[in-house]
């Protein structure tokens, strides 16, 4: 009896996950060669597009993929420049890696500039708050000091 109850409670959470899964990939009428071209400018790799491949599976438009690596190419020339590296290291965000080997140093320049340029501002900023701390001490009321007569 034991058995058939713990049976049946796997099958019932089992199925209850399943519901839980998103659906949401469109295998058919996508514009592939906008959401390759969005996936690079997003910095997202160009593996996204496998999860489309292997979660349609035959359901999947015969030039789709030829025509998201299309549109992520040309995503990938805008988006792997040094001006764009340097953006996003300012912006504090970790480097992606969604730039192939051949554009990746200006751009991996750019997001080093940028994150130093990032890290020495925030270094000041905070130099400048304990210099400030320092200079202007908090008031302390009487009965706050330790020892002060009430």
């Amino acid at each position: 009896m034991n058995k058939l109850i713990s049976i049946s409670l796997i099958a019932f959470f089992l199925s209850a996950c399943g519901g839980n899964v998103k659906t949401d990939l469109v295998c058919s009428g996508q514009d592939w060669d906008k959401l390759g071209y969005e996936t690079a400018m997003s910095g997202k790799s160009v593996r996204t597009f496998d999860r489309y491949r292997d979660g349609c599976g035959s359901n999947l438009e015969k030039q789709a993929m030829n025509a998201y690596l299309d549109g992520f190419t040309r995503g990938v020339v805008e988006y792997c420049t040094f001006d764009n590296g340097h953006a996003i290291g300012l912006s504090g965000k970790p480097m992606p890696d969604a730039c192939p080997l051949e554009a990746r140093e200006n751009f991996a320049k750019g997001f080093r500039l940028g994150s130093l340029e990032a890290r020495e501002t925030r270094n000041f900023v905070e130099r400048l708050q304990d210099d400030d701390d320092e200079t202007n001490p908090s008031p302390t009321r009487d009965s706050d000091t330790p020892g002060a007569r009430q």
